[in-house]
C-alpha cells in the first residue's frame, strides 16, 4: 500500500535533492563524486549507494540481535497459539 508513496519519495529526493547536492562544489561533493560520479545521474548513484548502506546496517543488527525477529505483538502470539493447539488436534 506504501509501495507506490515510497517510490514518489525516493524519485522527487534522488532528482530535486540528491542531484542538486551533487552538482553544488563543496567537500562533500568532492569525496562523493570520486566514487559515484558529478554528471547527471549521480543523485540516483547516491541515492543506491545510500539504500545499499541502510541495508547493511539494518540487516546487521538483526543478525546480531536475533530477539528483534521475535514477535511481540499480543495479537500475533494469539494466532501462534492458535496454530499450536490446530497442530496437536
Amino acid at each position: 500500500m506504501l509501495t507506490p508513496v515510497g517510490y514518489l519519495l525516493g524519485a522527487v529526493t534522488a532528482d530535486y535533492v540528491l542531484e542538486f547536492l551533487m552538482q553544488q562544489t563543496g567537500a562533500l561533493q568532492s569525496v562523493l563524486s570520486v566514487f559515484i560520479g558529478s554528471g547527471s545521474g549521480a543523485g540516483i548513484g547516491l541515492l543506491f549507494v545510500i539504500a545499499g548502506i541502510s541495508g547493511i546496517v539494518f540487516l546487521t543488527v538483526f543478525k546480531i540481535d536475533k530477539d528483534k525477529w521475535r514477535v511481540k505483538s499480543p495479537l500475533s502470539l494469539y494466532y501462534l497459539k492458535t496454530a499450536h493447539l490446530l497442530i496437536r488436534l
